[in-house]
This record gives C-alpha cells, sequence and structure tokens, in this order.
C-alpha cells in the first residue's frame, strides 16, 4: 500500500485551503497579487498577498463589525479556506489551520444577539458551501497548480479556475 508522507498530506491540505480563499475572492471581486504555500521548519502555511488599500476608508467599511454585515466579503473569503479544508478531508474536524480562521471570524461577533449571530453563520455557512461546490473542480484544479507551484498570481489562479470551469460545464 501506497502512503503519502504526512508532510505532503499536509501540504495538500494547506493548498486546499488557500484554493478555498481564492475562489472566495474571486466571487467577492477582491484582488491579491499572489497565493503561496510554503514550507517553514518542516510545516506548510499559506498566505495570499493582498494589493495595499488605496482608501483606508474602503478596507474600514469592511473591517468594522456592524447589524449590517460590512464585512460579509472577508468573512466570505476567511470561511472558505476552513470550509474548503472540511469538504476535501472530513474527518479533520477541527485541528487544522482553517479552525484558526474559523476563530478569528466569530470573535469579531461575541457581543452580538445570539439569535443574529446563528442566523448570520447559518448564511455565511450556506454561501459559502454553495460557493466551493458549484466551483469544486476551481478549486482542485487551483490546489494541485499550488502543490506543484507553490505561488500562484491572480492572473494564473484566474486563467486555472476558467478553464477548470470550461472543463466542468463540459462533463455536465
Amino acid at each position: 500500500m501506497n502512503k503519502i508522507p504526512k508532510m505532503e498530506t499536509h501540504k495538500r491540505l494547506v493548498a486546499y485551503h488557500e484554493a478555498g480563499h481564492v475562489i472566495a475572492h474571486i466571487e467577492s471581486h477582491i484582488a491579491f497579487k499572489y497565493v503561496r504555500i510554503r514550507s517553514i521548519n518542516g510545516v506548510y502555511t499559506g498566505l495570499i498577498e493582498l494589493y495595499p488599500s488605496k482608501s483606508s476608508k474602503s478596507l474600514e467599511y469592511f473591517l468594522i463589525p456592524s447589524y449590517f454585515f460590512k464585512n460579509f466579503p472577508l468573512d466570505f473569503i476567511g470561511y472558505a479556506g476552513y470550509l474548503a479544508e472540511s469538504i476535501y478531508k472530513p474527518e479533520i474536524n477541527n485541528n487544522h489551520g482553517g479552525y484558526d480562521d474559523l476563530q478569528r471570524i466569530k470573535s469579531c461577533y461575541k457581543d452580538f444577539p445570539t439569535d443574529l449571530k446563528e442566523k448570520y453563520f447559518q448564511f455565511l455557512e450556506s454561501y459559502t458551501r454553495n460557493a466551493l461546490v458549484k466551483d469544486w473542480y476551481a478549486v482542485s484544479a487551483i490546489a494541485e497548480a499550488l502543490i506543484e507551484k507553490e505561488t500562484l498570481t491572480l492572473d494564473r489562479a484566474l486563467s486555472i479556475a476558467k478553464n477548470a470551469a470550461a472543463m466542468q460545464a463540459g462533463l455536465s
């Protein structure tokens, strides 16, 4: 039996996590410079490098939690990494980097009324899951490209996603 080395399994998990973020960035029309996975002391990590904000107000609009959930695009992007890991490898439960993303998002809403929080997170879960499942070919293609290349620009990620969507449409 061929077993995948633990480090390669972790690299693949991180690649799917970052691919989930990439798909959410694309769907949200929020540009990034590149996405990267790399090994630091034998542990894989991921990073999406964003363009600097031209206006602090535009960034502030998304980062200040409010009852109007103005920061939904960033919650969607953050949650997509967590959920992509969970869809790819359901048995991992909460023992992965995506769980940290989820906790960071939830911490922004700790003072909100419970019923409002529950409705919001149900919506976030449903919206994100639907987006990832709809584009799973693209998620997988981007993850595989990250495993091979370790760094992708936005243009390359868009090209991969577009080609995967065309393949998926051809199979339907």
